[in-house]
């Protein structure tokens, strides 16, 4: 990711479709090798998305380097992890220039 920018000024967008909303929590992670990574909780948001429809998730990459991430070494660019059921397909995922999104999920 460093090649692209500063992580302050990144963004991951997952553009995904609801079909199935989760009935455990969810975790979005981002790996950058042993003992190193970092998770959020994307449940509030999945919880709110309408279902059947393509919509689009942003989160600032600075979310997940102020909980560990060395974006310097990402070797698992998505992680996604939940112990109950989900339905949802992901069709699009990249790192964007920060847009008016600035809360971390």
């Amino acid at each position: 990711f460093t090649a692209l920018g500063k992580a302050a000024d990144l963004s991951l967008a997952l553009t995904y479709r609801l079909d199935k909303k989760a009935t455990a929590p969810v975790l979005l992670a981002m790996g950058c090798g042993d003992n190193c990574s970092a998770q959020l909780d994307i449940s509030k948001p999945l919880q709110n998305a309408a279902r059947g429809t393509w919509q689009t998730l942003s989160i600032p990459l600075r979310c997940f380097t102020e909980k560990g991430l060395d974006a310097s070494a990402v070797n698992a660019p998505i992680l996604l992890e939940t112990n109950g059921a989900l339905g949802m397909s992901l069709t699009r995922m990249a790192v964007t220039t920060q847009n008016s999104v600035n809360s971390c999920p």
